[in-house]
C-alpha cells in the first residue's frame, strides 16, 4: 500500500496504466533500485507490465525478488552497469518468534466450529508445525517461478538461476535475467528501438 509520500504497487501500476493511455509516450523506462517486497504486490505489477500496450524496457542498478519479478514481463531488461546485481527469485515467509511466544501465552483465539481452517498456517505453526506455512512458501515461489521462467529466456544452470541466488550483470545476461548492460542513454535507445518495431 502506497502512502502520503510513497507509492505502493496499486499507485505505480496506476501510473503505468496512465502512460499506457497516453499518446505522447512511445515507451515507458522502468527505473529499478529495489529489494523486492510483498508477493501480491509483485502480482499486480507483473500483470500491468505484461498488460501493456507499448513497449516497457526494465533498467535495473538492483532487482531483487519482487522488483525482479515485476520487470519479468518487459520486452528487455537491462543491467544499469557491471556492478547492478538481480535476482533472489522465490518466496519468504518471517516470523517474529518473540511476539509468537507471546501471542501462543497471552491470546486465546476461538474460532467457530465451522471455520477450523481459518489461519490454519498460523495456527499450525503456534504449536511448532511449519509444514502448512512451508506450503503456502512453496506455493509462492512456484508462482514466482512460472512468472520468470514464462517471459525469460532462461539458459545454464535454470535451477541454480531460480534458487533465489543473486547475480551480477554479466553472470544474469549469461542465464537470461536481463538481455544487455548499459547506461540511462542506451536504455532510452533501446525503448526508441522497441517503440519503432511496435508502430
Amino acid at each position: 500500500e502506497g502512502g502520503t509520500s510513497t507509492y505502493g504497487a496499486n499507485d505505480i501500476a496506476n501510473q503505468l496504466n496512465a502512460a499506457y493511455g497516453n499518446q505522447n509516450i512511445a515507451a515507458i523506462i522502468l527505473r529499478t533500485n529495489s529489494g523486492g517486497g510483498e508477493v501480491t504486490a509483485m502480482q499486480i505489477l507483473s500483470q500491468t507490465v505484461k498488460d501493456r500496450n507499448k513497449p516497457v524496457i526494465g533498467w535495473a542498478q538492483f532487482a531483487a525478488s519482487a522488483a525482479y519479478g515485476t520487470l519479468a514481463p518487459a520486452n528487455e531488461i537491462i543491467a544499469n552497469g557491471e556492478l547492478a546485481s538481480v535476482g533472489s527469485i522465490g518466496a519468504v515467509y518471517e516470523v517474529d518468534m518473540e511476539f509468537l511466544n507471546w501471542y501462543k501465552e497471552n491470546v486465546l483465539a476461538i474460532y467457530g466450529t465451522k471455520s477450523q481452517n481459518k489461519n490454519q498456517e498460523i495456527r499450525a505453526l503456534l504449536n511448532g508445525d511449519s509444514t502448512p506455512i512451508q506450503k503456502m512458501v512453496d506455493r509462492y515461489t512456484d508462482n514466482f517461478h512460472s512468472i520468470v521462467t514464462s517471459n525469460r529466456p532462461l539458459s545454464g544452470n535454470v535451477e541454480h538461476t531460480l534458487s533465489g541466488a543473486m547475480f551480477s550483470a554479466k553472470e544474469a545476461k549469461r542465464n537470461g535475467l536481463v538481455d544487455s548492460i548499459g547506461g540511462l542513454n542506451y536504455a532510452i535507445k533501446r525503448a526508441q528501438a522497441w517503440a519503432k518495431i511496435s508502430k
